[in-house]
């Protein structure tokens, strides 16, 4: 690439970058949605299906009873609330609707200190919809009566107890066991008994935008396998999902509410929604799912998740329910499913500072990654050695670039040197580098973890705010962000050392890590730690590597490998290679005579 071809380059994604900073029109928002919640009054008694305080018990069932029949008389009740709780888990309940009222994890905290609170009464809304035959109803339209035993606590319709919704909190963990039993009730054929979550997600993390793209509806078909909503759109997106479903998340950031049908027939198809108020800088996103139950059935079971996001655990949830953390395209998922999540639980195991951790499972990719780096400053450092005689190949043919390049060719034949040798490892290694952007960001280990100046590693630190914001970059100076990119610097300056690149290029390297730095800026201190001490275990391994390897013994082997080859016919590839630059040439002679012409 000569000087221009990178300036042009540079300019272009400068242009591009000062456009969508200042210039790009403003996306069009859809109208704000409300919160679909359906909250009761515990301190009221009255009607759950429309209350009427000057209207006496009897004048309120007689009004239902045309809607309800039979059952009108369970509209009327006062709400009261039933609790479950483990070690992990605080399940608010409640008599009217007999439904999920709030769910609290009990070791864990917001970014602001409050409890964490999954699912909440006064942003989230939980409905069982029932289609009777006379007409839809949903439970919250009913009041029952609850007992608890253990763990369980089961609720019965007042007029009817054979309809009854009870829930199983498991002894220890984040499961949640519903069985719903509706008989006694007269269904609407070919219709399905529907549950409904939905909740306006409160921002859990410093980062608003963060908790933003990394929030979405996930779902899982027998037939498709995994599948969500776009994570990093805020649009306004629905998708009906079927025609079975095994199981549906509301995932935000870091946790996540599951519906998965907890017997052998999956649900019978599903709907999901996800909308972001663009304009309500506190708003994460709203995230809505219903899932129906198989039609015709009057029971139904449903395992509930309320927990975090920790590989390990949702494997254990359902099949393909890790998936609701996202590890990266194909490559770079197999690479963090296998390998970099297995090393960094083994490293968990041992209770230590996940700052030593990160340092820890710098050494092991490193020692992995070492026959790459040693075969690419191999390769590096034979073209290295060649660099005088391709300089008087260049000098030679001048602009005839093709002349010159078959030339090279011939030489690089003559001595056994790959041209792709000193890339081909460091291309190999790119999947490596990727995995960490997708594995630090997601891993909820290191939430609210404290190292250094640092009093979270899974958001961005922050040693100062700016009283301005830059674009692209923010209005707060990331220390772990700056030192990353110092030790890239040092890195790059140490390994140019060494290296044939000059011109644009040499500068370009240089640039880039800048550049970098704007993007890594909010990304998490533990991404910005890992990549300082993997630049500084580079720079060791380099020196080590260095001392090994010597350039007159490698031009030794180049000339013994000359000697040997100068009567050896040309390979199959180099033929071909050789063949395809003669042919490009002489269509490029052709086209300039035609042109004469």
């Amino acid at each position: 690439m000569d000087k221009n071809s990178v300036i042009g380059l540079v300019l272009m994604f400068a242009l591009i970058f000062v456009y969508f900073q200042f210039f790009a029109p403003e996306p069009i928002q859809p109208p704000a949605k409300p919160k679909t919640t359906s909250v009761a009054d515990t301190s009221k008694k009255g009607s759950a299906a429309n209350t009427v305080a000057a209207l006496p018990d009897s004048a309120i069932i007689k009004q239902n009873a045309a809607k309800f029949g039979s059952l009108a008389a369970a509209t009327i009740g006062t709400e009261k609330n039933v609790v479950l709780e483990n070690d992990e888990l605080k399940i608010t309940f409640s008599t009217k609707g007999a439904g999920i009222k709030q769910v609290s994890l009990k070791k864990h905290k917001f970014w602001t200190g409050e409890t964490f609170t999954l699912l909440d009464s006064g942003r989230s809304d939980f409905q069982v919809n029932v289609p009777l035959a006379n007409n839809n109803a949903k439970l919250s339209d009913f009041y029952f009566e609850p007992s608890v035993n253990g763990k369980t606590v089961t609720f019965a319709l007042v007029s009817n107890p054979t309809v009854k919704v009870s829930y199983t909190l498991e002894e220890a963990g984040f499961i949640v066991r519903q069985n719903l039993q509706l008989q006694g009730l007269s269904l609407k054929a070919n219709e399905s008994v529907s549950v409904f979550v939905g909740d306006d997600l409160p921002q859990s993390e410093k980062d608003l935008s963060s908790c933003r793209i990394n929030s979405t509806v996930n779902f899982y078909t027998p037939e498709e396998g995994h599948d969500n909503l776009k994570e990093s759109t805020l649009d306004d997106v629905s998708k009906e999902v079927g025609p079975s479903v095994n199981w549906v998340s509301l995932k935000s950031h870091f946790f996540s509410v599951g519906i998965i049908a907890d017997s052998a027939a999956p649900f019978a198809g599903a709907k999901v929604h996800s909308y972001t108020n663009q304009k309500d800088e506190k708003a994460v996103k709203l995230l809505e799912a219903t899932v129906a139950m198989p039609k015709g059935a009057a029971n139904g079971n449903i395992k509930w998740f309320f927990g975090p996001n920790k590989y390990k655990l949702l494997g254990t949830i359902a099949p393909g329910f890790e998936d609701n953390i996202y590890l990266g395209l194909p490559v770079i998922n197999l690479f963090n499913k296998y390998l970099v999540v297995n090393v960094f639980y083994f490293l968990e195991g041992f209770n230590m500072n996940y700052g030593i951790i990160i340092v820890l499972l710098v050494v092991f990719i490193r020692i992995l990654l070492f026959p790459l780096n040693y075969n690419s400053f191999v390769g590096m450092a034979k073209m290295r050695v060649l660099a005088p005689e391709i300089a008087v190949i260049k000098e030679k043919h001048g602009e005839d670039m093709a002349a010159a390049q078959q030339e090279q060719m011939k030489l690089f034949q003559s001595v056994g040197v790959n041209p792709l040798a000193g890339c081909i490892p460091l291309l190999l290694q790119l999947p490596v580098l990727l995995s960490m952007f997708n594995f630090f960001p997601n891993a909820i280990e290191l939430r609210q973890v404290a190292f250094w100046w640092s009093d979270d590693l899974s958001t961005y630190d922050s040693i100062a705010t700016l009283p301005f914001s830059l674009p692209g970059y923010g209005s707060h100076v990331s220390l772990f962000t700056i030192l990353m990119t110092l030790s890239t610097l040092l890195v790059t300056w140490y390994n140019n050392q060494t290296s044939t690149v000059t011109g644009p290029m040499l500068y370009m390297s240089y640039i880039m890590p800048v550049f970098f730095m704007f993007i890594l800026n909010t990304l998490p201190a533990g991404l910005n730690f890992y990549y300082l001490v993997s630049n500084m275990a580079s720079m060791g391994q380099q020196f080590i590597i260095r001392s090994t390897v010597n350039d007159a013994e490698i031009r030794n082997k180049l000339e013994a490998n000359k000697e040997k080859n100068k009567d050896k016919p040309k390979g199959g590839f180099a033929k071909r290679l050789e063949d395809a630059m003669r042919a490009a040439e002489e269509q490029k002679k052709a086209q300039q005579n035609n042109k004469k012409k």
